[in-house]
Parts: structure tokens; C-alpha cells; sequence
């Protein structure tokens, strides 16, 4: 069955742990001198900033043209540190510069820097670091090149709350089925028993089987219920396998969420079998077809899931778009269900997560200053 709250589980603690590092780092303190003419044995460092388009937590880096206004940052501020990570240099910048010098940093090798996105609060919003050293040379000015800044969670805020929306039941294809374990195996007719004794799949005809209160069925099955066989919202496609090949569509509707930052898709399929030839999906005409499995043969099942830009969550739906193998006559594929995860920002839940920590023996690491 659905394996989705130890997995969602797993994905908040690892959230939270990246807020309580967060916490324990927030005495970590820069100066605030800026840029001034460079003296001898200094030098000088330049860069320009974009954004990323995926928040820190997941550090996939996409990097895109700023807007400021448009993603809350005031100020830039710089830091930069050497391979001991002594604080050596500091400056901060209005962010519509969209770029930074920062002058009289120390010469030497193996320097970082790293850069801090500001709300006009004050507020550490953004973050991003050069991704290897850098030489600072003597009356010298080195360009660092462009930094890609990506959204922190902020633990004052930004806390993982879940819309789970699921079409279909969850109910193993009607044969309580549970994931990644296989349906019965029938014989040569597609015809078989089965039933909660484990003694149901000895037997190989109806008589037998239905006179030891067990179920005979067939591989092809239409295990929906009324409703579903009446449905709209696309439970009307689970729960059943037609012998031809599967075609069909449906659509996820729900209140577009304010600033998700993660979101998936979940399929619960079986009997997908690539000699039938090849099987898509598609959300909202994106195809996510590699997300599916290639051969599970006739009577595997399994949970399978991919990541959804959020950009399509924007409009308050996501349509999807399934066909199956149409060689041979058709493959023979059943689904379970289908899910929509998506993570947005909470901030009530990091209020439970502050009150636990008062107990705690709160401890920091400052950087070195030099």
C-alpha cells in the first residue's frame, strides 16, 4: 500500500535539520567595512549575481536573471574567507546593482566567497558561494564571475506543509496489493484464485476455489466500484485493467499553492510491459514517460514518482496524460492510484519546532574573524 507518510516524514526532519543548523549558525557574524582603495599586498574581487530556481534544501542550481523586487531582496551583502575559514573582507551592496566589488582583501590563494540575499528586514532570504577557490593577487582585480543565489528555507518561516491529492483509493487495484509486491500469478487462461489464505492460489478452477472461500478472477479485471465506474476525476481509470491498450487523460484541481518550493508526482502502476511497445506520461504536455517502468511484466506492481516543476502549479491544475503500449493488441496495465505532493511554506509548524528548542543547549560556531 501507499508508502507516502514515512517518505514524507523523511523529507520534513531533513528540513528541520537544515533550520536547526541554520539556528545554531546565527551568531556567525561579518563586519560591515566596505570597499575602499586598494593597498599594497591587496587586491580586489568582482562578481555578479542571478538567482536560482529551486530553494537551497533540494541544490539543484538553475541559474536565472534577477529581479530584485520581484524576489524580496533589498541588499547584498559579500563575504570572504580563506582556507581556514578566517573572515577576511566584507561588503554589501544595493541588490539592483545586480554586481559587487569588494577591495583591500588580502592576497593569497584558495579564497571563497559567499553571498547573502537580504530582505528590506534584514532578513537572510538568499544564499550563494562561488563554487571553487580563487587566486587574490596583488593590485590585481579577479573577477569570480557570476554567483547563483537560491532561496533559503527560512526557519522563521518557510517550514514544510503538505497538499496531497489523490485520485484513485489506494487499495492494492481492489486486490489489496501492497507496493512493489506482485498480483497473483495466474495461469495460462489469466484466470486464477486468490484470497487472504494462502492455500486460495493451490487452487485452479472456480469450483475449487469459491468452494474454499477464496476469489476467482482474472488478470483482465474490473475491480472498480460504482463510483468509480461513475467517476470524473479520473478514479474512474484506476482499479481495472482492459485488455486493449490503455489511453486516457485526466486533470488535478486544486487551490494554487502560495510559494511552493517542491512538488510530485506519484504513480502506483502494474503490468507494464515493454514488448507492447512503449508507454508516456505527460503533465500538462511536459512528458515525465521516464519516470515510469520499463518491463514489470504482467503482474508487477510499483510505486514510482517524479519531481514537478512547480511553475506548473501555478494555474491551479495539472493534467494528466497516460497512453500504453499499442503493439501485440495492447498491454494490459492497471493503476492503483495516482498522487499530486506539493510543499509549501508553514510557519506554524516552526513554532512548535522554536518552543522544543528552548530546552535544549543552544550552542554556536563563530567564524574566525581576521
Amino acid at each position: 500500500m501507499k508508502g507516502f507518510p514515512t517518505r514524507i516524514y523523511k523529507l520534513s526532519i531533513g528540513h528541520y535539520g537544515l533550520c536547526f543548523i541554520l539556528f545554531l549558525l546565527a551568531a556567525c557574524g561579518s563586519s560591515s567595512d566596505n570597499a575602499g582603495t586598494s593597498d599594497s599586498g591587496t587586491g580586489s574581487i568582482t562578481f555578479s549575481i542571478a538567482v536560482s530556481d529551486s530553494p537551497s534544501e533540494r541544490g539543484d542550481i538553475h541559474a536565472a536573471s534577477i529581479d530584485c523586487e520581484a524576489e524580496g531582496i533589498s541588499t547584498v551583502e559579500a563575504a570572504i574567507y580563506d582556507q581556514s575559514d578566517n573572515l577576511l573582507k566584507t561588503g554589501a551592496w544595493d541588490c539592483s546593482l545586480h554586481s559587487g566589488t569588494i577591495k583591500n582583501v588580502p592576497i593569497g590563494d584558495n579564497r571563497s566567497l559567499t553571498l547573502s540575499g537580504k530582505d528590506a528586514g534584514g532578513n537572510s532570504i538568499y544564499t550563494g558561494s562561488t563554487t571553487s577557490a580563487f587566486t587574490v593577487a596583488a593590485g590585481q582585480t579577479t573577477n569570480v564571475g557570476e554567483i547563483a543565489m537560491d532561496r533559503i528555507l527560512n526557519c522563521n518561516a518557510d517550514v514544510t506543509a503538505f497538499m496531497d491529492i489523490m485520485i484513485g483509493d489506494d487499495d492494492g487495484y481492489g486486490y489489496g496489493v501492497e507496493d512493489y509486491s506482485d498480483l497473483p500469478t495466474a495461469p495460462a487462461n489469466d484466470q486464477f484464485c486468490f484470497g487472504s489464505d494462502s492455500a486460495c492460489s493451490f487452487y485452479d478452477n472456480m469450483t475449487d476455489c469459491e468452494a474454499n472461500s477464496c476469489t476467482w478472477a482474472t488478470w483482465i479485471f474490473d475491480n472498480r466500484s460504482l463510483t468509480e465506474m461513475n467517476a470524473a476525476d479520473g478514479s474512474q481509470h484506476t482499479d481495472y485493467t482492459p485488455f486493449s491498450g490503455r489511453s486516457f487523460s485526466f486533470t488535478f484541481n486544486f487551490t494554487p499553492p502560495i510559494n511552493p518550493y517542491d512538488s510530485w508526482i506519484w504513480v502506483d502502476v502494474s503490468g507494464i510491459q515493454s514488448a507492447f511497445g512503449a508507454s508516456s506520461l505527460f503533465l500538462d504536455g511536459v512528458d515525465y514517460s521516464s519516470m515510469l517502468p520499463t518491463d514489470q511484466g504482467v503482474f508487477g506492481s510499483e510505486l514510482t514518482g517524479d519531481f514537478i516543476d512547480t511553475s506548473l502549479l501555478q494555474d491551479g491544475s495539472v493534467t494528466v496524460s497516460f497512453e500504453g503500449g499499442q503493439l501485440s493488441g495492447g498491454d494490459a496495465i492497471a493503476f492503483d492510484y495516482f498522487s499530486l505532493e506539493i510543499k509549501v511554506p508553514d510557519a506554524s509548524i516552526m513554532l512548535l519546532l522554536g518552543s522544543s528548542l528552548l530546552g535544549l543547549g543552544v550552542f554556536s560556531r563563530k567564524r574566525k574573524r581576521s
